[in-house]
C-alpha cells in the first residue's frame, strides 16, 4: 500500500490535521495595511476634530466675534442690563467691565465697576444690547412731512 499524499497546506500533529494560517495571516495583515494606508488619514483627522472639538467651537465663536463689527473695543453697551464697556474682544475670550451706577440726590454717578471676562461660545448666553446714538426726531418728521406734500 502506497502512502498517501498530503496536501501541501497541511501538517500533521498528533494525529490531527490542521490547516497552516500563515497565508491567512499574511492576507489579514495585507488588507489591514491597505485599509490603514487608504483611510488611516481619515480616522486621525476624526479623531482630532473629536478631541480639539470644544477649542474649535471657541475659536470659531471667537472668530465671528473678532472678524463681525457688532461689538468693537470701547464700545458702550448694556450688557444683562447694567452698562458696560467693551474692553477686549479676542479669539478665546472677550474681556468687559460692568459699571456701578450709584445715585446721589438726583445725579447718577460712576462709583466703580467689575471686570467681566466670558468665552465667546458664552456670549450667546447674554442679553447684550448696543444703545443706538441720538438723533433729531424732529428734523426727520419735517422732512418726512415736506417728501410726502411734494416740497
Amino acid at each position: 500500500m502506497k502512502p498517501r499524499k498530503r496536501h501541501p497546506k497541511t501538517k500533521r500533529h498528533l494525529g490531527r490535521r490542521y490547516v497552516d494560517n500563515t497565508e491567512i495571516k499574511e492576507q489579514i495583515q495585507d488588507n489591514l495595511s491597505s485599509l490603514i494606508g487608504e483611510y488611516g488619514w481619515l480616522l486621525l483627522a476624526a479623531f482630532v476634530v473629536l478631541f480639539f472639538k470644544s477649542s474649535i467651537e471657541s475659536v470659531l465663536a471667537g472668530l465671528t466675534i473678532f472678524l463681525g463689527n457688532d461689538f468693537n473695543a470701547d464700545d458702550i453697551i448694556i450688557l444683562n442690563g447694567k452698562p458696560a464697556r467693551v474692553v477686549r474682544i479676542g479669539i478665546w475670550k472677550s474681556t468687559f467691565y460692568a459699571y456701578t451706577i450709584v445715585k446721589k440726590g438726583d445725579v447718577y454717578t460712576i462709583s466703580g465697576g467689575t471686570k467681566l471676562v466670558y468665552e465667546n461660545t458664552k456670549l450667546k448666553d447674554l442679553k447684550i444690547e448696543k444703545p443706538l446714538q441720538n438723533f433729531d426726531l424732529e428734523s426727520i418728521v419735517n422732512h418726512r412731512t415736506e417728501i410726502t406734500n411734494g416740497k
